[in-house]
């Protein structure tokens, strides 16, 4: 392009600007593209990401220069090197793990390079095609360097590029708000600080997304995630049901509903709370809360008061590790005590995000903008917190012993300071444990070396995060290898598996093995028939493909059946299980055990729900998606689908209903990264009396 006809000032100014423009924002477009097509994000939303993809290459035109001299040479080949280097690792991370990797979790980058290096050549060869043809973009750059405009580009010129390049991305913003500002708009993800990264960079792209999560969790995000307290008390919208859904059978005289109370601590008074906080995000949590109702007790409150608790976060379980044949103590414990027929796994991938909300009844900061740069991921935000509501900390209250135990390096998510936080003995390959194998372990292992621990115990709390059921599933998995002959032996060679499935039944095997040793140490030590055993996965077993599965037990990979799973309340003493439709999801569990087991709490305080309470149930996912009885509600897979229950419904009713459960889901995840940002519950405690030790 020729600048003769401008000022010379000017045209000396830009001289060798197109052709250094070209070289980043040609091969920021191709790569933004090709890591779309492995994804499987929508294209429009390059046509969002463009103005911002312009404004980069602005700035690394201005930073390079372009020129003959050698460092300004090296600087533009190395922003490019750079460039290549973030979207190859987002390729080989989406193609390990399920999802594009966050700006929080770059901090954990070497981990888990030393610790999925094992599994780095399976994914490197499936993604090698991907991979070669992300490199053609270099040597085209390498052809246009050779041919580039002599004399580079100017200070001048730098200058107004950098200029250009503000005015660009400010101008991409107003363009996004074109759109539309609604919620399911590029607009909204954009000014959303707390948008999770996968959705982020559906709409907006993957490199803005990393820059503008990287200011986010380096300076701040600037503002409360949780809305203001006027929407704290937002009415429920009247439901209106089918007339036979509406007609309540008759009762006899003078008989009606039998009020147990509520589930909330009387002392706690957040209006009074309010006046007594020190900063604008503890006097907003405390309106949010003044308006909250809580939820009533009920006819299962108490139903196990006085039980042991064994809660198990299960790594990658889902239903389709249930085969009679195979894991018969996992079917028989699925199938008694109380069965959720509703239950979804919130989270597609990351354990730290599933194993926090199973701990602690609080949502993670999924995207790290709450941490400044401070931490890595919501579990070492609470190290210095006070937490009521940890099990481990209700159980020694009670005079009880809590234990904490894992199959791996306690370092690693650095759970020997975080466990030991909420007020758990642990135990770890590196401190206490030893196992056959090193990636994964063996849960059989795990079990069999840790229940001596507890079992001659009056009273005892156990949690254990497993191991065996982590992927690949192929025979390059040391459990999966292990078992994968059991497995085609059990089942006969039953061809309506495929292999990656038996590989998932061989992990999980190793599960079934140690709930039967731990069923059988239970009933010889007389603990059995006052052991409650909760276990649920940590998120969706991304490995896996259930199209290699028979029929009966296979799920569609699409929607909100991809979150479809199960979560275990086994105990005994029941003729028939008690079943519960109630949507819920990973955050419902906590509050649903300290309902069954009697322990004081307030209902208010923790996002989730009793199941068999009188609270608005959603099946909430990880990005503040949800599915209800009503509605499936997944704006990022332009899903919105009403339910017959919803049927007679007017428009109006809908859009209201819908509203105010977006509104609620909202509210939800927010106050819990208030709750953790501003170590809220130690608040609350100390300024209302209660014991904090």
């Amino acid at each position: 392009m020729s600048f003769k006809k401008l000022p010379p000032l000017l045209s000396k100014a830009l001289s060798g600007v197109p052709r250094g423009l070209a070289a980043f924002l040609l091969p920021l477009l191709f790569w933004e593209g090709l890591l779309r097509t492995v994804t499987g994000a929508g294209w429009m939303g390059l046509l969002y990401s463009a103005p911002f993809l312009l404004a980069l290459s602005l700035l690394c035109t201005a930073l390079s220069a372009w020129e003959k001299k050698l460092p300004r040479h090296l600087t533009g080949g190395a922003l490019l090197l750079l460039l290549f280097a973030y979207y190859l690792s987002q390729i080989i991370y989406f193609r390990t793990f399920g999802s594009l990797y966050t700006v929080s979790m770059m901090g954990m980058g070497g981990d888990a390079l030393l610790n999925f290096g094992w599994a780095l050549g399976d994914v490197l060869k499936g993604a090698l095609p991907v991979l070669l043809l992300s490199c053609l973009p270099l040597p085209a750059v390498a052809l246009l360097r050779r041919r580039r405009e002599r004399g580079g580009v100017s200070l001048p010129g730098r200058g107004l590029m950098l200029l250009l390049a503000i005015a660009v991305w400010i101008g991409g913003v107003g363009l996004l708000r074109l759109f539309g500002t609604d919620r399911l708009g590029p607009y909204y993800v954009y000014r959303d600080p707390y948008a999770d990264t996968d959705s982020s960079s559906d709409k907006l792209g993957a490199l803005p997304t990393t820059l503008l999560s990287g200011a986010r969790y380096l300076f701040g995000s600037g503002e409360s995630v949780t809305v203001s307290a006027s929407e704290a008390a937002l009415p429920l919208p009247a439901i209106p049901r089918p007339a036979a859904a509406s007609e309540d059978p008759e009762l006899p005289e003078g008989e009606g509903q039998k009020d147990y109370g509520m589930n909330i601590r009387e002392e706690i008074d957040f209006s009074a709370l309010e006046a007594k906080a020190n900063s604008e995000e503890l006097r907003t949590l405390c309106r949010y809360f003044a308006g909250v109702e809580g939820t009533r007790k009920n006819e299962y409150t108490g139903l196990l008061e006085g039980y042991n608790l064994i809660y198990i976060c299960a790594e990658s379980y889902s239903p389709a590790a249930l085969d009679p044949r195979v894991t018969p103590t996992l079917c028989k414990m699925a199938g008694s005590g109380i069965v959720l027929s509703n239950y979804y796994n919130s989270y597609l991938n990351t354990t730290t995000n599933g194993e926090f909300t199973f701990l602690t009844g609080l949502w993670p900061d999924v995207n790290g903008a709450t941490s400044h740069g401070s931490h890595t991921g919501s579990f070492n935000l609470i190290r210095e917190n006070f937490m009521p509501y940890s099990l481990a900390r209700i159980f020694r209250e009670e005079g009880a012993e809590s234990f904490a135990y894992h199959g791996y390096y306690g370092e690693y998510y650095n759970r020997k300071g975080t466990h030991t936080a909420l007020g758990y003995e642990a135990k770890f390959m590196d401190a206490g444990l030893s196992f056959s194998s090193i990636w994964p372990t063996s849960d059989r292992e795990l079990l069999d070396q840790t229940m001596a621990d507890y079992l001659d115990l009056d009273r005892f709390h156990a949690y254990y995060m497993t191991f065996s059921g982590h992927g690949p599933y192929n025979e390059s998995n040391v459990i999966a290898a292990r078992n994968l002959d059991a497995v085609r032996e059990l089942l006969e060679d039953d061809e309506d598996y495929s292999y990656n499935a038996l590989c998932y039944l061989a992990c999980n095997l190793e599960l079934e093995r140690a709930m039967a040793d731990l069923l059988d140490a239970l009933e010889e030590t007389g603990k059995l028939d006052r052991t409650l055993i909760v276990l649920a996965g940590d998120h969706f077993p991304y490995y896996l493909s259930y199209r290699g599965f028979p029929e009966e037990i296979r799920l569609s990979e699409e929607g909100a059946e991809l979150y479809h799973s199960g979560c275990i309340l086994y105990f005994t003493g029941l003729e028939e299980p008690i079943r519960n439709d109630a949507y819920c999801c990973n955050v419902d569990i906590l509050p649903t055990v300290l309902n069954l087991l009697g322990i004081d709490y307030d209902s208010r305080l923790i996002p989730g729900q009793d199941i068999f309470s009188d609270g608005v149930h959603m099946a909430q996912l990880y990005n503040r998606e949800f599915i209800t009885e009503y509605l499936t509600w997944m704006p990022s897979a332009e899903i919105r689908t009403w339910s017959e229950a919803a049927g007679l419904w007017t428009e109006e009713e809908k859009e209201n209903y819908l509203n105010y459960m977006t509104r609620l889901a909202d509210n939800r995840y927010g106050l819990s990264l208030d709750i953790v940002s501003t170590d809220f519950y130690r608040f609350v405690w100390e300024e209302s009396g209660l014991p904090t030790e």
